[in-house]
């Protein structure tokens, strides 16, 4: 069975997977802490969830 720990951890998968489905980058990063370090697949560093929000919402409503 698996911990509280790990459903908490798959919660806030799905609740990311479910926002970049719906190609929504700011939904995305709703589950990030506001001070975040995110890097990307491509390296790319991206500090706050704002940033890191934008930057997806962005790149999901024009290429992916």
């Amino acid at each position: 069975m698996p911990s509280s720990d790990e459903l908490a951890i798959s919660a806030l998968y799905r609740e990311m997977m479910e926002a970049w489905d719906r190609g929504s980058g700011i939904d995305f990063a709703k589950a990030m802490t506001p001070d975040v370090e995110f890097v990307g697949f491509d390296g790319s560093w991206f500090r706050g969830r704002d940033e890191a929000g934008t930057f997806h919402d962005e790149l999901l409503k024009t290429h992916l």
